[in-house]
């Protein structure tokens, strides 16, 4: 069908199977889409629809029998070297050829900065909804008006403030970006009748208007919060950048990564990539130290997989002590010297 008109490309009718978009990031499949992906396998199952895997990239074909194992029925491939880097358009096309000719029912991407560039654009190619970031994704129970078995989609709205439950109905593909960390992997089944499904890439057939002049990397430190053993985060309670340095001793000398509240980030006391929460990153650590942390419901429901939960705050009423593990309480400018001390001391 004509793309740039209103037609839908995948109409409702059309429309089958679950399909998962298997990221590349420096070289290794990101978290996210073995999240996605086993997610997806768990609706496939309910649907009993197969269970598709897209994979675009370079040096990509190493993980086809991995993709199986965790439950692909289908593998859609593109391997070659101008892939090696996301560049939009390329990959765009190459997707959009491929929903095109197979038509599926759901995709689901991760909520990386690559998969919010490429989610946007499909779905405007597409002619279909697009639901952003969420949080959870679950079917329909048929006691709606709209039926049984359409995606729930559920993401954070309003600042966080309240989660909203997003349908769509007249529109295939059902498209949605997932947070990293949301969604937890299972035990794998590998699928039994799998297939392998090349696309054959050439510059004639997928071009371009972009050149890749370099990949800089290692610009900012890369903050890794999702994959974190040990998370030290601050709130508004920690009061400065300058006492933000205590935070980032005491994660050095953990091993740990420095997370923050959106009420820190807000403040500009630290930068936007640290935060945690609802309308930030989702986190499950083994130990999360909260200083200075009251405890919003949107920053709770971003760490309630966390096994222990240390909160330093002076409130002794604050939020965040009913649901910690262990409370402390004092000011940060107190608590945290002594106890990078006695760390150092056992060191």
């Amino acid at each position: 069908m004509n793309e740039s008109s209103k037609t839908p490309v995948v109409s409702i009718a059309q429309a089958h199977d679950v399909w998962a978009f298997i990221e590349i990031n420096r070289g290794k499949i990101a978290p996210v889409s073995l999240e996605i992906l086993n997610k997806a396998r768990e609706m496939g199952d309910i649907l009993k629809r197969r269970v598709e895997a897209i994979i675009i990239g370079h040096n990509v074909k190493q993980y086809n029998d991995y993709l199986i194992s965790l439950g692909a029925d289908v593998v859609h491939i593109c391997d070659h070297p101008d892939l090696e880097s996301y560049i939009y358009d390329k990959y765009v096309a190459i997707f959009y050829s491929i929903i095109e000719k197979y038509l599926p029912e759901i995709i689901l991407i991760g909520a990386t900065h690559i998969g919010r560039d490429l989610a946007p654009r499909l779905a405007q190619r597409l002619h279909t909804g697009l639901t952003a970031n969420c949080t959870k994704l679950t079917l329909t129970d048929g006691k709606n008006k709209f039926g049984k078995n359409l995606l729930e989609m559920t993401r954070p709205a309003l600042g966080g403030n309240v989660l909203a439950t997003i349908l769509c109905p007249k529109y295939r593909p059902q498209l949605a970006t997932v947070r990293p960390g949301v969604i937890k992997t299972g035990k794998a089944v590998a699928s039994q009748q799998a297939r392998i499904l090349e696309i054959e890439y050439s510059e004639t057939k997928f071009p371009t208007k972009l050149k890749l002049v370099k990949v800089l990397d290692n610009i900012v430190k890369h903050v890794n919060l999702e994959d974190a053993k040990i998370i030290v985060s601050g709130g508004r309670g920690v009061g400065s950048k300058k006492n933000f340095e205590m935070l980032f001793e005491l994660a050095e000398l953990l091993g740990a990564e420095v997370g923050a509240s959106r009420g820190a980030v807000f403040d500009g006391i630290i930068d936007e990539s640290r935060q945690i929460g609802q309308t930030g990153k989702i986190v499950s650590p083994d130990l999360y130290i909260a200083c200075g942390i009251s405890g919003s419901l949107q920053h709770m429901a971003a760490i309630m997989d966390a096994k222990v939960i240390l909160a330093i705050n002076k409130d002794p009423k604050a939020p965040i002590t009913k649901y910690a593990d262990y409370n402390v309480i004092g000011t940060v400018e107190t608590i945290l010297p002594e106890l990078i001390k006695q760390i150092k001391n056992l060191k």
